[in-house]
C-alpha cells in the first residue's frame, strides 16, 4: 500500500473552520481509500497560502525530504500554495524526492515530472 500524508489548510479561522477542514480531510480520505493509499498523517493548519514558511507546510516538506511517503493528498492545489512561483518551487522540491502531489477534487499534473517552466 502506498503511503501518503493529507495536507489541509484554511486561510483564516471562522465559525465554519472545523467543518471546512473536516470536509477537506474527508475528501482526501475518500480518495485515499479508493486509490489504495495508507494515510500516515494528516496535517491541518490555518495560515495564509501566500506564506511559504507555514509550520504545517515545513513539517510536510521535512517528511518528504526523508523519503517517508509517496504522495501528498490535497483537496486542491491552492491548499498547498496560493503563489504560482512558490507552487513551482514546491513541485520541483517534491520531484527531487519522488513525492507525488495528488489533488483529489481537480485534475492536476504529475509532479514526478513537473511541466511548469
Amino acid at each position: 500500500m502506498k503511503q501518503a500524508i493529507i495536507y489541509c489548510r484554511l486561510a483564516c479561522e471562522d465559525q465554519e473552520t472545523d467543518e471546512r477542514l473536516s470536509r477537506q480531510k474527508g475528501e482526501c480520505l475518500q480518495y485515499a481509500r479508493k486509490h489504495d493509499y495508507q494515510v500516515v498523517e494528516v496535517i491541518s493548519e490555518i495560515a495564509s497560502g501566500i506564506d511559504p514558511n507555514r509550520k504545517g507546510l515545513q513539517k510536510l516538506l521535512e517528511i518528504c525530504a526523508k523519503n517517508e511517503i509517496e504522495a501528498i493528498l490535497v483537496q486542491h492545489v491552492d491548499r498547498l500554495s496560493r503563489d504560482l512561483n512558490h507552487t513551482k518551487s514546491l513541485l520541483q522540491t517534491l520531484a527531487k524526492t519522488n513525492t507525488k502531489l495528488v489533488t483529489v477534487t481537480t485534475i492536476f499534473w504529475d509532479t514526478v515530472e513537473p511541466t511548469i517552466k
